[in-house]
């Protein structure tokens, strides 16, 4: 069928209760929309009307986003009948399909409100960054907490971000996205192919991808394009300066590339546009471009495929969804936000962290009772941890000695082709050099201590340790 929704059916018993219900309600609503949708196209197919799917889905869009009671009140035939009224001859460009990803639904059919209650079943690009230790705005128990729906507890942490007046962080992210991605199309060429399906990675079900726009280039190539804007033409100067794209960005993309794993594409860009906001008593009204110098700001990167990158990207989010979200487990705090009222609210620094704890504080007594069996399963958990970084430090050893010998072959080249007997290529082998750059921070306290001061990070943590040999008490001076 054109139109697919594959939302769950049965949801995990974590959510919230007023979460959990608008859950059910949402999914329930979607499901009857698209079977309207596939009821309605094959209405017109069977009348003879030479529209395609892609035309369809456009019109039956704008019927839905002009007004959605009226939508879901329309029988499938009358939807059709009205999108035949409205279909000019103009047909949309065919859509791609990726058969690596799950399509979760079509966000063009979905409201504002039911798009923000979709987003609590799985991790989405802009999550990403925080499962990857990457955002500026968002802690992990941040996350946590959004995903369940602990709206107290986020109430108490305030907004994540201090400049979101009027909600214009949401809505410039959707009215500004058009102009972006026209932006880069007349720079280059490019043609944008309609996209507004959700998808879902089959290899990492927690991860979904809501592309802003799929384009084809001038060459036939086919790459995502992701659209940004910011408030902070200054900063974004510096943050975008070069090939650089910032890091909280650098790991959506990526997942986005890992979430579709298509084999034709090789590439993503990634755009940015610098505006100013108007806002009206407190109300976001619209963004227009900013402009420095007399001239319009613009950005944008290319950003190329990187299975090891989309692979760690995509674990990473795996992993929180299944360890925390999953099981209902708060995740500690890792004080990499910069939201000081959330941290001191729900971060428990450590009593050796303070400069005025010389010796370590009383225990607390725990009965063995109560933890005898969380103890043994974390005996045994840790001893197979142990044995398999053994084995895996043993095959590393091994693959390293045929990495090297691989790479005796190549001599001094940095490219290879394997190829069998009759100059067919089996696989390929690339050598290249590369560079990392390291700061001694001996040398900048030495000779530039104001620039070590500035620069330094200090991020706080709680470390578990279990061990059967009682801690040792610090020495007092």
């Amino acid at each position: 069928m054109f139109f697919e929704c594959n939302l769950p059916r049965s949801l995990i018993p974590v959510y919230q209760p007023w979460l959990y219900q608008a859950l059910e309600s949402t999914i329930r609503t979607v499901y009857q929309r698209t079977k309207k949708l596939n009821a309605a196209l094959d209405y017109l197919n069977r009348c003879g009307c030479p529209m395609q799917p892609e035309t369809f889905q456009l019109w039956a869009s704008s019927v839905f986003k002009l007004n959605p009671g009226r939508f879901d009140a329309l029988s499938h035939a009358e939807l059709a009948t009205l999108c035949m009224s409205l279909y000019d001859g103009e047909e949309q460009p065919k859509r791609l399909e990726f058969p690596n990803a799950i399509v979760l639904y079509d966000t063009a059919f979905v409201t504002t409100k039911d798009w923000e209650i979709l987003r609590h079943i799985g991790l989405g690009g802009s999550d990403s960054s925080v499962t990857n230790g990457a955002s500026e705005f968002q802690t992990e128990e941040g996350l946590f907490y959004e995903k369940l729906g602990y709206t107290d507890l986020l109430a108490a942490a305030g907004k994540r971000l201090s400049d979101d007046k009027g909600g214009a962080v949401f809505e410039r992210g959707h009215n500004v996205e058009d102009k972006v991605i026209s932006i880069f199309c007349e720079m280059t060429g490019a043609v944008r192919i309609r996209e507004t399906r959700m998808f879902q990675s089959k290899r990492y079900p927690a991860c979904t991808a809501n592309v802003d726009a799929i384009l084809r280039m001038p060459d036939g190539e086919t790459v995502p394009f992701e659209a940004k804007s910011t408030i902070d033409q200054y900063t974004t100067k510096q943050k975008w300066f070069g090939d650089a794209v910032p890091m909280y960005y650098l790991t959506q993309v990526h997942q986005y590339l890992g979430v579709l794993d298509d084999p034709r594409i090789k590439r993503a860009f990634i755009g940015c546009l610098p505006v100013n906001d108007v806002i009206l008593a407190d109300k976001y009204i619209a963004s227009e471009p900013a402009y420095f110098n007399g001239e319009r700001q613009y950005f944008h990167q290319e950003i190329k495929r990187d299975l090891e990158m989309e692979t760690a990207v995509m674990t990473n989010a795996q992993n929180f969804w299944d360890r925390y979200i999953a099981m209902n487990l708060k995740p500690n705090p890792s004080g990499k936000a910069d939201m000081d009222h959330y941290v001191a609210l729900h971060f428990r620094p450590s009593p050796l962290t303070d400069d005025a704890a010389a010796d370590l504080e009383t225990p607390i007594n725990i009965a063995y009772g109560d933890v005898e069996d969380d103890y043994a399963q974390f005996k045994k958990l840790d001893a197979e941890i142990s044995s398999l970084q053994e084995r895996i430090k043993t095959l590393d050893e091994g693959r390293k000695v045929l990495k090297d010998k691989l790479a005796n072959l190549m001599g001094d080249s940095v490219a290879a082709t394997v190829i069998d007997h009759d100059g067919n290529p089996i696989f390929y082998m690339t050598n290249k050099p590369g560079a990392k750059i390291t700061y001694d921070r001996e040398i900048l306290e030495k000779y530039f201590p104001e620039a070590e001061e500035k620069a330094r990070r200090v991020s706080s943590y709680l470390t578990l340790r279990v061990t059967e040999k009682a801690p040792k008490k610090k020495k007092t001076k």
